[in-house]
């Protein structure tokens, strides 16, 4: 089954472009969604490295407002919330 949409942080991009890989992300998927916030995070204008100076010049990644909360169901909420209290026991 493939994966035709993701929605990719910024670890992966900074991977990816420092090792001259990004082009395998397109190749991948379809869509490739970058939030806001993940952008501004990667193409920082006081960063020069090869994310920074290349995310922009990309016709494929899709910059966009994401609000991750409404992307997951209820339940998985309350799953954090136990495994964060169990952890802090």
């Amino acid at each position: 089954m493939r994966i035709e949409a993701v929605v990719v942080n910024a670890s992966p991009l900074i991977t990816l472009f420092r090792s001259g890989q990004a082009d395998l992300l397109p190749r991948l998927f379809s869509r490739i969604v970058v939030p806001e916030a993940v952008w501004k995070e990667v193409a920082l204008d006081e960063w020069s490295d090869a994310a920074a100076r290349e995310l922009s010049k990309q016709s494929w990644p899709v910059r966009e407002s994401v609000d991750f909360l409404s992307l997951f169901p209820r339940p998985c909420r309350n799953c954090a919330m136990r495994v964060t209290a169990h952890a802090n026991e």
